[in-house]
C-alpha cells in the first residue's frame, strides 16, 4: 500500500521440495493477469529458482573451503607454539575471523581453581575492559549469582548458542553493545579447560555453522593449550632443579651458621621466582628449647622486624603459621593469611 501497489502476483520459488523464496510482478495501475502472463512468470519463476538456489550452493561451498582453509591455518599455527600467551592471542584472532564480519568481540578464557578467568581477546585492546568488567567467573557461584554465557558453556560442557542475550538469564555484560554471543567450551579429553567466546551487536548473528567451526577450533586450541603448559611446566621444573643445585653449592660453600642461614634464606627467594622488590622476603627461625627465634632473612633488613618475635611452643595461645609447622611437622600453605 506504501509503494501504491494496486495489482500483483506472487509466486512461490523452489526446488524440489526446497523453499527459496518468492517472486513478486507488482502493478501501480489495476491489471488482470492473463492466464498466458501467469504460464510464463511461473515458468521464469522456476527458472530463476533453480539459479539462485545453484549460487546459494556455491556461497556455502565457497564459505566452507574458507573454513576450512582458516581452520587448518588456525590449527597448524596454534599446535606449532609453544608460548601460551601467544597461542591464547591467537586463538582469539582466528575465532574472530572464521565467524566473519558479524563478530565484534571475541575472548578466550580458561579454569584455574574453578574459576574462569579471561587470559586473551581479540581486538587485543578489549582485553583491559573485559578485565575491568568481569575478569573472573566463579564457576561455583557465579558473579552475582549469573554465570554468564561462557561461564555456562563451561559448566555444562556444551557450545551455548544465544541469539538475543537480552533475554538469556545467565548473560553477564561486559560490551553494552553486545546482542548476541556464541560460546564453545575447549575441552582435553573429559576436562574442561577453558572456553572459546564471541559476541556480535547484531541479533542472531550466529549459527549452527559457526558453531561447528568454533568446536573444530576448540579442538586444536586444547591441544595447543596443553603442549604449552606442558612445556611451561618442564621449563620451571629445570629452572627449580638449577636453583636447588646453585643453591645447594652456596649453602655448602661455607661452614659458618649465620652465613649458611643468610644464603639459604636468599636461595629460597630465587628457587620460587620470588622477588625482594614485588614486596617478597624469606625468613628461618629455629627452635632453641620451646622457643622458636627468627634469625635469618633475605633481604636481611626484614631480620629487624623479625627479631622482635619470639613463639613459645608451650605456653603462647597463638602459635602462628611457623609455630603451625613446627609442631605439626607438615608443610603450611596460606595463599591468604588474612582468611
Amino acid at each position: 500500500i506504501e509503494e501504491n501497489i494496486r495489482s500483483l502476483v506472487g509466486i512461490p520459488l523452489k526446488v524440489g521440495d526446497q523453499k527459496v523464496g518468492v517472486l513478486f510482478v507488482n502493478y501501480r495501475n489495476k491489471h488482470r493477469f492473463t492466464q498466458e502472463e501467469l504460464i510464463d512468470i511461473k515458468l521464469f519463476a522456476n527458472q530463476i529458482a533453480v539459479a539462485i538456489h545453484n549460487a546459494q550452493l556455491l556461497e556455502r561451498t565457497r564459505k566452507q573451503a574458507e573454513t576450512l582453509e582458516g581452520l587448518y591455518t588456525a590449527g597448524k599455527a596454534v599446535t606449532g607454539m609453544l608460548d601460551l600467551n601467544e597461542i591464547l592471542e591467537r586463538i582469539a584472532k582466528q575465532t574472530w575471523h572464521l565467524v566473519g564480519r558479524l563478530a565484534s568481540y571475541t575472548s578466550i578464557r580458561l579454569v584455574e581453581n574453578d574459576v574462569a578467568k579471561v587470559v586473551a581477546t581479540y581486538p587485543p585492546e578489549e582485553l583491559v575492559q573485559t578485565r575491568a568488567t568481569i575478569s573472573e567467573i566463579d564457576l561455583g557461584t557465579g558473579v552475582n549469582g549469573r554465570f554468564g554465557v561462557d561461564g555456562r558453556a563451561i559448566r555444562m560442557g556444551t557450545p551455548q548458542l544465544v541469539d538475543d542475550v537480552g533475554i538469556d538469564n545467565d548473560y553477564l555484560a561486559s560490551h553494552p553493545q553486545t546482542l548476541s554471543e556464541l560460546a564453545v567450551p575447549i575441552k582435553l579429553g573429559k576436562r574442561i579447560i577453558g572456553v572459546i567466546n564471541v559476541e556480535s551487536s547484531e541479533l542472531r548473528a550466529f549459527d549452527e555453522n559457526d558453531e561447528q567451526t568454533l568446536i573444530s577450533l576448540a579442538s586444536y586450541a586444547a591441544i595447543a593449550i596443553n603442549n604449552a603448559q606442558l612445556h611451561e611446566r618442564a621449563k620451571n621444573q629445570a629452572k627449580t632443579l638449577e636453583g636447588l643445585y646453585e643453591a645447594g653449592k652456596a649453602i655448602t660453600s661455607t661452614l659458618a651458621i649465620d652465613e649458611t642461614l643468610s644464603r639459604i634464606a636468599v636461595q629460597a627467594l630465587n628457587i620460587v621466582g620470588a622477588k625482594p622488590e614485588e614486596g617478597c622476603f624469606s625468613n628461618i627461625a629455629l627452635c632453641e628449647s620451646n622457643k622458636l627465634k627468627f634469625i635469618a632473612a633475605s633481604p636481611t633488613e626484614m631480620l629487624d622486624a623479625l627479631n622482635r618475635l619470639e613463639i613459645d611452643l608451650e605456653s603462647s595461645p597463638k602459635k602462628d603459621i611457623a609455630g603451625r609447622a613446627v609442631l605439626t611437622a607438615l608443610s603450611q600453605n596460606a595463599p591468604d593469611v588474612k582468611s
